[in-house]
């Protein structure tokens, strides 16, 4: 009743919602590839169950995803196990353990300025921008794994698709958005960075 008018009723994003209107930004999720943008395991792996309870119950800020907090906990358990039914993918791949996020530390001036270099170093302006609007030199060229233009989060909006805390951003970093040019850097740069 809720999810099939834009993720179709074979879960594969193909519902009939009307496209042009809905997702200039970002296409509903197509469960039957398996892959998840927003989850705590690493890159490669399906989420955890956690990890969709979340995106289902607070919503991808940006998108046509709405928050579905207000549907009682039972349906949202419910509607997670029918999704994972879609891919085969949760049968024969079982999800690795989650990431640790460790608590971030306080911002000050120096670690801003840090954060500043870790940016230009990794090229995160190569997509977002040197002031991290989503309009660097490969912004116009950025494609999802099923072929859909796919802008780079312009941050100066203040939208975070995952979440606005640190250990939101942090995530992202460290697990990537799977299907997305947004690599995971888990192995380009410690936590501290």
């Amino acid at each position: 009743r809720r999810c099939a008018g834009c993720h179709g009723e074979k879960g594969d994003g193909q519902g009939p919602a009307p496209l042009a209107v809905l997702f200039e930004i970002a296409q509903p999720r197509d469960f039957t590839s398996g892959v998840f943008k927003f989850r705590t395991t690493p890159t490669g792996s399906v989420p955890l169950d956690s990890d969709i309870y979340r995106t289902v119950t607070v919503g991808i800020r940006g998108t046509a995803m709405p928050p579905w907090f207000n549907l009682p906990e039972d349906d949202r358990w419910d509607v997670i196990h029918y999704i994972k039914t879609f891919s085969p993918d949760f049968k024969q791949f079982p999800p690795e353990p989650p990431i640790m996020i460790p608590r971030p530390p306080k911002p000050s001036a120096e670690l801003i300025a840090k954060g500043k270099k870790v940016f230009e170093d990794m090229k995160c302006w190569e997509c977002h921008g040197n002031e991290g609007k989503g309009d660097g030199p490969k912004s116009d060229t950025l494609e999802d794994d099923f072929g859909n233009r796919i802008p780079p989060a312009n941050f100066t909006l203040g939208i975070f698709k995952s979440g606005p805390r640190a250990e939101d951003i942090f995530r992202t970093f460290m697990t990537g958005l799977s299907g997305t040019p947004m690599p995971s850097f888990s192995d380009s740069f410690t936590s501290p960075d």
